[in-house]
């Protein structure tokens, strides 16, 4: 799925209303469903889902992104990835493609629009503990590497929406999180 998209230089119409329809029969499969809570997702369906996020799992290779920063195509595939951040990043399983993601390819998204994408996924899952368990230290990761990399250029409202995320990830025992006001303030002073 994912390279009969990257092989070709040119994303036609087509190609979008045929990816369209290929990510709206994911989101509508039986195996899916949003307010659920997933004990376990079928791995075929797994699969199908990450690719939605240009994401591969590899003959149980880690997980990998397979779109680089600075992808002239990105653009075209805003709407449906705000779907499958805001959906698929909701489960505990699903959540490691959103920051996969978002860390290489979907780095370009950052801070807007995906950062408020992100700050939906918090508020949902603000009070388990069970999630950011699992998922915390990805997400530390994933705001640290965007308060370094673009940390000078961040909004009063960016700014505001990483402290609330730090703060939610504290609340919920993730290590490392508390520390993340303290590095956007050194980010802050370096960019002034």
């Amino acid at each position: 799925m994912i390279q009969a998209f990257l092989r070709q230089n040119e994303i036609t119409p087509e190609n979008m209303e045929l990816w369209s329809e290929i990510t709206d029969w994911i989101f509508a499969s039986p195996e899916w469903d949003l307010d659920g809570d997933h004990e376990h997702l079928d791995r075929e369906f797994v699969n199908c889902a990450i690719s939605v996020l240009f994401c591969a799992a590899p003959d149980f290779s880690p997980l990998v992104c397979v779109v680089d920063r600075g992808w002239p195509q990105l653009s075209k595939f805003t709407k449906l990835l705000e779907r499958a951040i805001k959906e698929f990043g909701t489960d505990r399983t699903l959540y490691l493609a959103v920051t996969t993601f978002l860390k290489k390819g979907g780095f370009d998204l950052l801070p807007k629009p995906a950062l408020p994408w992100l700050g939906h996924i918090v508020q949902k899952k603000k009070a388990n503990q069970v999630f950011w368990k699992t998922n915390g230290d990805e997400t530390v990761e994933l705001l640290r590497q965007l308060i370094t990399e673009k940390g000078g250029s961040l909004s009063a409202e960016d700014r505001k929406a990483i402290i609330l995320i730090s703060d939610i990830l504290t609340d919920n025992g993730v290590r490392g999180a508390g520390f993340l006001h303290q590095e956007l303030l050194r980010a802050e002073k370096v960019g002034v």
